[in-house]
């Protein structure tokens, strides 16, 4: 929910995200956490229909990428003001889609709720 959720930056935070059963599983059983994946491009246009349309383009083009990964697109969670898309990515994998998507000029942040980062 928007307000509930922050970045968490680190290996020490998914450590703590495992103390704290934060954690989820993906289909096959594989450990995972919740991440949103920030497109950090300019819109190539200021007409709402184009930026959606372009929008929706990168997140099938990111829900490709995911997959190959064992990571899955959280279903209506792309944001168009916010640029972002929510994922379900296996934390064995969490390094390698980010290193990846960074190339691409995606920002890939897991995300808590926000009491978790001030415990």
């Amino acid at each position: 929910m928007p307000g509930e959720i922050a970045a968490m930056s680190d290996h020490s935070d998914l450590e703590k995200l495992r103390r704290l059963g934060l954690v989820r599983r993906t289909a096959d059983g594989a450990e995972a956490v919740k991440v949103t994946a920030q497109y950090r491009g300019a819109p190539v246009s200021r007409d709402r229909q184009a930026w959606k349309a372009e929008m929706e383009a990168w997140q099938k083009g990111l829900d490709g990428k995911l997959a190959k990964h064992g990571a899955e697109i959280v279903p209506n969670s792309l944001s168009l003001s916010a640029q972002t898309v929510e994922a379900v990515v296996p934390t064995m994998q969490l390094d390698a889609i980010t290193n990846e998507l960074k190339g691409e000029d995606v920002r890939v942040d897991i995300v808590v709720p926000r009491q978790v980062l001030g415990d």
